[in-house]
């Protein structure tokens, strides 16, 4: 069925992660740090060198289990799962708890505002946005329910009428 008239847009969503916020600083490095907080003392090439691995593991557990986003518990376990594989190589064997250990400290560390930082062009897009007047702007993300302080410190609520979880 043909639009008799053209749609204009009226209401523009954005996701979070590497869209409007950014790891600050590397996901490596943070990483890196909380490591050597709790005494895993790894150097960071180390750790950039895993990320490929990591990667591998995110890309095949999102393809078996499409649910993992549904739940904070599962969003959790999926993350600290993440870490665990990351950090395997580097302590010693039959040592989970120690692993089990390091990938929550990391996960925690990225439910942090302090994590993150907002990119160059966000605000002045928003602003941009925002004095046009005639748009609702929102954020849909699968991040989980940490999302909204982390915004809210980072000042950026007051732009979105809406935050979808």
């Amino acid at each position: 069925m043909p639009f008799e008239q053209p749609q204009s847009i009226r209401t523009i969503f954005f996701d979070a992660g590497f869209t409007l916020i950014r790891p600050n600083p590397s996901t490596a490095e943070i990483c890196q740090q909380v490591c050597q907080r709790l005494n895993l003392h790894i150097h960071i090439d180390e750790v950039k060198q895993r990320m490929t691995e990591a990667q591998d593991y995110y890309l095949r557990h999102m393809r078996l289990n499409r649910h993992t986003w549904g739940s904070e518990e599962a969003i959790s376990e999926f993350w600290i799962g993440y870490y665990m594989n990351l950090l395997r190589p580097f302590i010693e064997e039959h040592d989970e708890h120690r692993l089990y250990q390091l990938a929550l400290g990391i996960n925690e560390e990225f439910d942090k505002h302090t994590s993150w930082q907002l990119y160059p062009d966000v605000i002045p897009t928003l602003e941009a946005l925002r004095s046009r007047g005639n748009y609702t702007l929102g954020v849909i993300s699968d991040w989980g329910i940490s999302l909204g302080p982390i915004l809210r410190k980072l000042h950026l609520t007051p732009y979105f009428d809406c935050l979808l979880i």
